[in-house]
């Protein structure tokens, strides 16, 4: 298996091919993001995952939502944003929605007093965990990932030539 980043901050770890899936798991903050389902398809999973990079890099993608939460902590900012009140800061500002794998994780990025916040909360559990972030080392981890998974991808490329 290899790990991307810490467990303690953000990490993913990739192992394994079985079935035409991938081990994949998602931590933070030393809790799993992943706690039900470690097992990724592949081209979808990486296609999501690809989405969720491009999204964090657009400009100002997390920040500009930083005046929704003025006054709140990140507990209180979390369970607004779950009402799903606002559609586009619902949408900007959730990640790691990459089908079955995280199912059972719903997770923001959420700026709050000049920093950003990876907050999450899983399916059935009333406790908001939350750990400030860099967005810069979310990508470089989710980048790395995909990296790890494109060689179980690359099986039934064909040639041009």
């Amino acid at each position: 298996m290899q790990q991307f980043g810490q467990k303690e901050r953000f990490a993913t770890i990739v192992g394994a091919s079985a079935n035409g899936l991938r081990h994949v798991e998602i931590w933070a903050g030393e809790r799993s993001l992943t706690p039900v389902d470690q097992r990724a398809y592949v081209p979808a999973f990486s296609h999501a995952v690809r989405g969720t990079i491009d999204k964090l890099q657009a400009p100002n993608a997390i920040v500009r939502h930083g005046a929704l939460f003025v006054g709140r902590g990140v507990s209180s900012s979390f369970k607004w944003l779950a009402t799903q009140a606002h559609p586009t800061a619902w949408r900007d500002l959730g990640v790691f929605h990459w089908g079955p794998t995280t199912d059972d994780i719903l997770c923001f990025l959420l700026p709050i007093d000049g920093q950003i916040y990876l907050a999450w909360k899983e399916r059935g559990h009333a406790k908001t965990h939350r750990i400030p972030v860099q967005i810069s080392d979310v990508v470089a981890v989710l980048e790395r990932t995909l990296a790890e998974l494109k060689p179980s991808d690359s099986g039934n490329k064909t040639s041009d030539a």
